[in-house]
């Protein structure tokens, strides 16, 4: 996610969404929910303007994976 507010952005997704940095790189900090077994969940990126530049979604198998693509 790209955030004109990276530091009240970081506050909410630890405060209040329980998510903890797993690390950062340049102006992006790297978030892991949940107890997520991948290194991050979430990236925060710091940009002038709000926005998404990359969504994606893991699945268990091919078929998974057809089912959500027609879902969406």
């Amino acid at each position: 996610m790209f955030t004109p507010k990276p530091d009240e952005s970081l506050r909410f997704f630890i405060d209040v969404m329980g998510m903890t940095e797993s690390g950062r790189e340049g102006d992006s900090v790297y978030l892991r929910g949940w107890d997520d077994y991948e290194f991050h969940t979430l990236k925060l990126t710091a940009r002038d303007r709000a926005g998404v530049g990359h969504v994606a979604f893991r699945c268990v198998s091919p078929q998974a994976l057809e089912r959500r693509v027609r879902e969406l």
